[in-house]
């Protein structure tokens, strides 16, 4: 993904709430600040649908860099249950 310093810019990944699942932010790096996240859609009627989430970012900084997701029940220690996926999105903010 490519972006100009100052711009906002979004992620989105699809939780999946029926089986306790949603997406995290691992850590933004610095030169990344994440704004917010939140589900971009309503639930669906369906059991155990996905929900997709967007992750809102501002680029503050120059230079190349690559967003970790982590795909989390967040109350299961990551010791004893790793994450069901992980995303890494690359994002190259270009100077204005």
């Amino acid at each position: 993904m490519d972006v100009f310093e100052g711009q906002e810019f979004e992620v989105p990944l699809a939780d999946l709430p029926g089986a306790g699942y949603r997406w995290t932010l691992k850590e933004a790096p610095d030169g990344i600040a994440l704004i917010d996240s939140e589900w971009a859609a309503p639930p669906s009627e369906l059991a155990g649908a996905a929900r997709p989430r967007t992750f809102r970012f501002r680029a503050e900084r120059a230079g190349d860099y690559d967003l970790q997701f982590e795909l989390v029940r967040p109350w299961e220690h990551r010791e004893s249950a790793p994450p069901a996926d992980t995303r890494a999105v690359p994002v190259s903010v270009r100077p204005r």
